[in-house]
């Protein structure tokens, strides 16, 4: 690609190819497509930092919790203390462990370097090209195109891949998936969801 002032030319590159540009530092793309050219408009990052991701999730949480403790207020009796003891549980597990139970309902086995070593080398690159520690990798037997990042900071991040992905995309496609998926882990978005 070529770069001009905050313009970008894209030749003959896919749309994954374009996430990648998203994911490390842009926020707002408008397209203008002549022929076989993709003009992208790159606007600057927006103002929002990961500590910002982390209040986000931390308000959720809370108001989870109220909700929770104000349906039990409104049952009376000790309803309030098993809701609000209930909601700490939840929250908690949601905090520490929504990996793993996310990784657990789509079945996903963890790819170890030895099993995948271009993708371990592709995802290590990128990582360092981010700035952040290298994520765990899962596979998920799945035949549908997906990609998803987990993980409740940087050094927990985990990003899964479908068989689907594998099989579809080429490596240069899939390296941009990847680079968006990091780019969720970066910025602290994939804590209680995905």
């Amino acid at each position: 690609f070529r770069r001009t002032d905050n313009t970008v030319m894209i030749n003959r590159l896919s749309k994954s190819s374009v996430f990648a540009i998203v994911s490390f530092g842009t926020s707002v793309l408008t397209r203008a497509s002549c022929a076989r050219t993709l003009w992208v408009r790159v606007s600057p990052p927006p103002l929002e930092s990961p500590m910002s991701n982390v209040l986000k999730t931390v308000f959720l949480f809370s108001a989870l919790a109220g909700l929770l403790i104000a349906f039990g207020w409104a049952m009376g009796g000790i309803w309030p203390y098993v809701m609000g003891v209930f909601a700490l549980v939840m929250n908690l597990g949601a905090w520490y462990f929504s990996d793993r139970i996310v990784l657990r309902m789509h079945n996903a086995e963890e790819i170890s370097a030895r099993d995948a070593p271009r993708l371990h080398a592709m995802v290590a690159d990128l990582a360092r090209s981010a700035e952040i520690p290298m994520p765990r990798l899962y596979r998920i037997p799945d035949p549908a195109p997906n990609a998803f990042a987990t993980g409740r900071d940087p050094a927990h991040g985990v990003v899964a891949v479908t068989d689907g992905i594998l099989r579809i995309l080429d490596e240069r496609e899939l390296r941009g998936v990847i680079a968006h998926e990091l780019a969720h882990i970066k910025n602290q978005i994939g804590r209680a969801h995905v």
